[in-house]
């Protein structure tokens, strides 16, 4: 197959040094200079045609990773389901660029968590501890400490007076002398 930025290009030497380097595991994504030649200004397709040409039969701990076609949606979908972090859409005829670009986009997999307000701290208003269910009982999750309006913070602590208990029901206990532990 004739590529646009088709180059001469020395595979078995480039082969050979690749096979007696040590290597982590990486997926094989991005070239932009092989062997003296700036590959950079080729588009995403034809980067990825002289990628998948070097790498070809390559074993761990190297991995090409494939150009896939396929519905966004779909492959979103899939990698969330698998527990990936995301997705990188590119577009498929940019050429590469440092940095962010309108020629990819990043789609992160949100597994979001519920958690509930435990305890406030003090006196003054310092921000929210907050718990999350598990197994029947109640663990520390974290604080969150800004975002706050101020009429927010005072609806908050209004609210928080009617639901006080004079002890925490965290499983296992944390040490907060000064919080004010809730319902």
């Amino acid at each position: 197959m004739k590529r646009a930025c088709q180059t001469s290009v020395p595979w078995s030497r480039l082969w050979q040094k690749a096979a007696q380097t040590t290597w982590s595991f990486t997926p094989l994504t991005l070239l932009l200079h092989i062997d003296g030649f700036d590959i950079s200004k080729c588009s995403l397709l034809d980067r990825k045609f002289v990628l998948a040409e070097l790498f070809e039969g390559a074993k761990p701990p190297l991995m090409y990773s494939e150009h896939l076609e396929v519905d966004g949606k779909d492959m979103y979908r899939d990698a969330c389901r698998l527990k990936l972090e995301g997705v990188v859409s590119k577009l498929v005829t940019g050429t590469y660029q440092s940095g962010r670009s309108n020629n990819w986009s990043e789609t992160t997999c949100r597994n979001r968590k519920a958690f509930a307000g435990i305890a406030y701290k003090g006196n003054k208003f310092d921000g929210i501890y907050l718990g999350r269910r598990e197994d029947g009982s109640i663990s520390y999750a974290g604080k969150v400490e800004h975002g706050f309006s101020a009429d927010l913070q005072r609806d908050l602590e209004t609210k928080a007076k009617t639901l006080l208990m004079p002890r925490q029901v965290l499983k296992p206990p944390i040490k907060k002398p000064k919080a004010r532990w809730l319902i």
